[in-house]
């Protein structure tokens, strides 16, 4: 992975860890669990939308589709499809 990329990504990795921490303890419980996890991460996305801010594309689905994949897409492995990653980071 670049170096670059890895430092973002374990600054975002350790965030979300923090966040997640501190928001279980002031939830409520819910019995309710997901069946099906998605093969990327909070924190790999949150990285994804970092890297978008950095890098210099137009639009969000050129950076996606043709950068992110293209030159990154060994460092993510599990990168879903454009449309799908849409609906995951709503």
């Amino acid at each position: 992975m670049n170096k670059n990329v890895t430092e973002l990504f374990c600054f975002v990795d350790d965030f979300c860890k923090a966040i997640n921490k501190n928001f279980a303890e002031k939830l409520l419980p819910n019995s309710k669990k997901p069946t099906r996890t998605p093969g990327i991460t909070h924190s790999e996305i949150l990285t994804i939308i970092l890297l978008y801010q950095q890098s210099r594309c137009e639009d969000f689905k050129s950076f996606y589709t043709y950068y992110l994949k293209a030159l990154h897409g060994s460092e993510f492995q599990n990168l879903p499809t454009y449309s799908r990653f849409i609906r995951l980071k709503s």
